[in-house]
């Protein structure tokens, strides 16, 4: 019948344009999945500039463009080490933080700025839900940890040693 050789047409042309399919397919698919990425990146930037009341604890230190853990600051400057080991930084409701630094506990008055925000003197740029700073030639990053606005129990001589509206 007339009607068998459409098909055995349709057939072929299904055989020879199956290439020039496929390739749109896939750019379609990249170019869906480029916007997705993007779409992802772009609301993480925006996302990671939002400031997190909660607990921040010191991560990791920046010193000439090089990452360094703890321990390997320890390695190098014990000094550094044990002024950062257990710092943290609280920020609570109402613009009061509490920070822990170099061995001294103060309960400072904070405000936002355009790219992070003022402690006292101390100035912290965010960073991706990290919180940053400069001390002691390096750049200390302090990252959230729990939503947590309270003083954990963990070294009780932290407690004790408060100084009010003191200066780190």
């Amino acid at each position: 019948m007339w009607f068998d050789n459409i098909n055995i047409g349709k057939r072929i042309v299904d055989r020879v344009f199956w290439f020039p399919k496929f390739i749109i397919s896939m750019l379609l698919f990249i170019v869906g999945m480029g916007a997705f990425i993007y779409m992802a990146y772009w609301i993480d930037e925006k996302e990671s500039k939002n400031l997190v009341t909660g607990t921040y604890k010191v991560d990791s230190v920046m010193k000439d463009g090089s990452s360094f853990s703890l321990e390997e600051i320890k390695n190098v400057d014990e000094n550094t080490y044990n002024s950062l080991v257990d710092s943290y930084l609280i920020l609570k409701d109402g613009d009061n933080a509490y920070l822990y630094l170099d061995g001294k506990a103060s309960i400072l008055k904070y405000s936002k700025t355009n790219d992070g925000i003022n402690i006292g003197d101390i100035h912290f740029e965010i960073y991706r839900k990290q919180l940053f700073t400069s001390f002691k030639g390096y750049d200390v990053y302090f990252k959230f940890s729990s939503r947590s606005q309270i003083l954990e129990n963990e070294d009780n001589n932290v407690q004790n040693n408060v100084e009010e509206d003191s200066e780190v």
